[in-house]
């Protein structure tokens, strides 16, 4: 999907949810009371709204993801185990198994369309 597209369907989403929620707190708090409660369902009629709108606006982020670009860091000597053997390098550096597996998982996630490989590395052991 292209950003517009997303937007659409996020737009799309919370105006279902805004109507339906409208709906519900109408019928709810309103229609029923025929008295002063009827300033009361108003009010709930508003707080209805604003928690559906909420945890719609919730359901709309977790289904359309935020990103579309993976990044992979690789920082230091690249190694086939991650030990470094005689290239020093840093507790942290990935092998280069590690590294394969970072771009294999990036491969598979179906939001991603772009990935981008950040190397600060002097090359390493042949692998």
């Amino acid at each position: 999907m292209n950003d517009t597209t997303e937007t659409l369907a996020q737009g799309a989403l919370l105006g279902v949810a805004l109507v339906v929620g409208s709906v519900a707190g109408w019928v709810l708090f309103v229609q029923f009371p025929r008295t002063l409660a009827d300033l009361l369902g108003v009010l709930l009629l508003l707080a209805t709204t604003g928690v559906v709108l909420r945890i719609a606006g919730n359901v709309a982020g977790t289904t359309f993801t935020a990103y579309n670009v993976a990044e992979v860091t690789v920082e230091g000597p690249i190694t086939r185990d991650g030990d470094g053997g005689s290239v020093p390098r840093s507790p942290t550096t990935p092998g280069a198994d590690e590294i394969a597996e970072q771009i294999d998982r990036a491969d598979e996630d179906g939001d991603v369309e772009a990935l981008l490989v950040k190397l600060n590395t002097p090359g390493g052991a042949i692998v």
